[in-house]
């Protein structure tokens, strides 16, 4: 019996140090939730949800806000929907910030911000995860130049923007933007937007957006 036992005892360390020895040599495998998990929607409060944010992810986020806002809003006028939105493909510098000094929306620690944020140019995406159409022109010829060029490389009367770099609050729950917009019908007109975002641990939702006529 005791014979029996022992013999018994040693199967089972066995059976269990090969099944140690098979499993440490498994390779790792990647979980689906480790990967960051990223979803865009248009015409919605809820913009983003990700694990693994950074200053240009949420860049990228108020680019995409303002590219909406223009396109289905009025502060610009109505815009052709069939039509879409071009916009340089280099930020510009910031004007009027005396200004805007004088609009109380706006925080002192985000003036500083911006001022700061746009003494260096960005290069912009071609694309911003939305619906409605829109592209970069990488030119650097005069507004209504980039819109007559525009004009006959689409077929469509779009008009042409510019904008800065963002600023945002140490929270990144306000940001603003200097928008200089311009048509054939409406010549160049300029304006901040101001976009409060809602942020949690698990995504970050458009708030509300102010259009700052200067």
């Amino acid at each position: 019996m005791e014979t029996i036992l022992q013999n018994l005892i040693l199967v089972a360390l066995i059976v269990g140090l090969q099944t140690s020895c098979s499993e440490s040599g498994r390779p790792n495998s990647v979980k689906q939730s480790d990967k960051p998990n990223v979803e865009l929607f248009t015409n919605s409060n809820k913009i983003i949800k990700n694990d693994q944010r950074s200053l240009n992810l949420y860049e990228n986020i108020v680019y995409g806000l303002v590219l909406e806002d223009i396109f289905y809003g009025d502060e610009f006028g109505e815009i052709p929907k069939i039509n879409g939105l071009a916009y340089r493909k280099t930020t510009i510098p910031v004007e009027n910030i005396d200004a805007l000094k004088s609009n109380l929306p706006v925080s002192s620690e985000l003036l500083s911000n911006l001022q700061t944020i746009n003494s260096s140019p960005k290069i912009l995406e071609d694309k911003y995860g939305i619906k409605l159409s829109h592209w970069s022109l990488d030119d650097n010829n005069s507004l209504p130049q980039l819109l007559e060029k525009n004009q006959q490389k689409n077929s469509s009367i779009t008009p042409v923007m510019e904008f800065s770099r963002v600023a945002f609050n140490e929270k990144r729950d306000e940001s603003l933007v200097f928008v200089r917009f311009y048509d054939s019908e409406k010549k160049i007109q300029e304006r901040y937007c101001l976009i409060f975002l809602n942020i949690n641990d698990q995504a970050i939702y458009k708030k509300d957006v102010k259009w700052i006529n200067l």
